[in-house]
């Protein structure tokens, strides 16, 4: 009699429908799982990435810092035309210099 109110089948079957929503419940977990990695690994990655644009960002500022700025430049530009002028006329003195010398030594030779 305790066999005919335990139905066997009944309960196989049901055992076997919750193995099955078990390991398709494993299977969907999984996969959530290793995308939830592959997300982590990625903003992991990410972040190592800005890091390292940081650190190239910081040193280019600091680089910068060092940098003559446009006031410096025109301040340059000033002094390299005062130069200039100053080299000019000191070649026009040479030069004057040299046409003397010239004329001076013709002179001597024409006396000679």
């Amino acid at each position: 009699m305790p066999d005919e109110i335990v139905n066997y089948s009944a309960l196989r079957l049901a055992w076997d429908i919750a193995q099955s929503v078990a390991v398709l419940g494993l299977f969907i977990w999984t996969v959530i799982d290793r995308k939830r990695q592959k997300n982590t690994d990625g903003i992991d990655e990410v972040k190592k990435e800005q890091q390292e644009i940081d650190r190239r960002v910081q040193k280019l500022e600091d680089n910068l810092e060092h940098l003559p700025t446009h006031h410096d430049l025109n301040a340059i530009k000033v002094q390299m035309a005062s130069l200039t002028t100053q080299i000019q006329g000191m070649d026009h003195k040479l030069e004057t210099i040299h046409q003397f010398l010239l004329s001076n030594n013709r002179h001597r030779e024409g006396r000679s």
